[in-house]
């Protein structure tokens, strides 16, 4: 597999680690860990947090993603040295009253080792996590100010 493939590779899975199509399902998880650093390890298909190993959905879609992606390339897997996305979680900012409105600021960093070279990727993303009406399904609406037109 050539440089600029894998280099696309780890680019696309930093974006999509910060993504909320990804993160959706694990957002209330999330949302009880402190601010602090997730780390995937995709080889293993598991996840760290200074607060544990919380278990995440995305870990394993992250994983399968690249697994499906190396094997479209005819790249195996097993060439793949080390797989790891790091994310950082800040929560403070905007400060929020947690229990109904958490913003979450996400910056990846993706490291992939093949054969001795190392490819990263970086992404990130800022996603409004509506915790009440997340549990009914209902999609994150930011603050508004206060006299703005809908607020």
């Amino acid at each position: 597999m050539r440089r600029k493939e894998l280099e696309g590779l780890a680019n696309n899975l930093a974006v999509m680690a910060c993504s909320e199509q990804r993160l959706f399902h694990d957002l209330e998880t999330l949302a009880l860990l402190p601010d602090g650093e997730l780390v995937f390890d995709l080889k293993a298909r598991s996840v760290r947090h200074s607060a544990g190993r919380p278990p995440l959905k995305a870990t394993e879609n992250l994983a399968s993603w690249l697994d499906d992606q190396l094997k479209t390339r005819g790249f195996e897997s097993a060439r793949l040295d080390r797989a790891e996305v790091m994310v950082a979680i800040n929560t403070n900012d905007p400060p929020t009253h947690r229990e109904t409105l958490i913003s979450f600021r996400f910056k990846a960093a993706v490291l992939l080792i093949a054969e001795g070279h190392e490819y990263k990727g970086n992404g990130q993303n800022h996603i409004w996590f509506n915790r009440a009406g997340a549990q009914q399904g209902a999609p994150a609406d930011p603050p508004r100010p206060a006299g703005s037109a809908g607020g």
